[in-house]
């Protein structure tokens, strides 16, 4: 059986599908059916929280001071240790002596209010990442049982379309889509509409035969779940055959001749 296959690609357009956000940290995906393609997207969103520390603010202290007597050079003289006096007093001071008593000055006492405490403050940062990936079914075939026939010969027509799968990584997670055919519809006369089709051409010539059958995609991201129906795509092919219109073999014209008797018994045979 041989046959000549010619492919036809339908064309594909650019589409995102719709993933709906998640919540807080988790996955999401969605599907959708865009340029006779399953687009299928993930998105995967992350909170992280982090602890920051203010730094305190310095101690202070609560100090005392006692300025002293500017230091004077004078010289060695013999104080008294007691005075007795105001005249005493009033001469040792003039001399420089140390007057002994409490007239030195009070002490000073500087006071510092006390700061605020060390503040843990914590932050709530949020990251989040998505991606994308276009499947379309796989490529279609159709085969003729013949690739020449003749005029009003009948020829079979079948494809490859079966159920398939594709399979694509999304964020590190596997995504599966299913391809499922669910009408066929062959551009031959009749028009047929079932796997197999069965057809004749009435003219001589070189014939186009088409077929385009529908899928239903259906999508999932584990073994697991379900599979969720997202809509249907096209595939489509076509081939061309060979019609040519042979004439039927000549017969040659016979001659009647006298097989069982001859003109001299039978002289009233044909031809005696």
């Amino acid at each position: 059986m041989s046959c000549c296959l010619l492919f036809l690609s339908l064309g594909a357009q650019s589409a995102s599908a719709e993933c709906r956000p998640a919540v807080g940290s988790g996955f999401a995906t969605g599907s959708v059916i865009a340029g006779n393609q399953v687009v299928v997207c993930a998105k995967e969103s992350k909170q992280a929280t982090s602890v920051s520390t203010s730094k305190p603010v310095a101690s202070t202290k609560t100090t005392k001071t006692n300025p002293g007597k500017p230091q004077t050079v004078a010289p060695k003289i013999n104080c008294p240790v007691e005075f007795r006096t105001t005249e005493q007093i009033v001469a040792a001071t003039l001399a420089g002596c140390r007057i002994p008593g409490p007239s030195a000055p009070p002490a000073r006492v500087v006071t510092v209010k006390p700061g605020k405490p060390a503040v843990e403050e914590a932050r709530v940062s949020s990251s989040s990442q998505s991606a994308e990936v276009s499947l379309s079914a796989r490529p279609l075939y159709i085969a003729a049982s013949q690739a020449v026939l003749r005029v009003g010969e009948a020829v079979v027509l079948t494809s490859d379309a079966v159920e398939h799968e594709k399979t694509a990584v999304i964020l590190g997670r596997v995504g599966f889509v299913r391809f499922t055919p669910v009408e066929y519809s062959w551009l031959v006369e009749p028009a047929q509409s079932s796997p197999v089709a069965v057809t004749a051409f009435s003219a001589a010539g070189t014939k186009s035969i088409s077929l385009q059958v529908v899928y239903l995609a259906s999508s999932r991201f584990s073994l697991s779940e379900a599979w969720v129906r997202v809509g249907l795509v096209t595939a489509a092919a076509a081939i061309e055959v060979k019609v040519e219109n042979i004439e039927p073999a000549k017969t040659p014209k016979l001659r009647a001749r006298l097989v069982s008797a001859s003109c001299e018994t039978k002289p009233s045979s044909y031809r005696c």
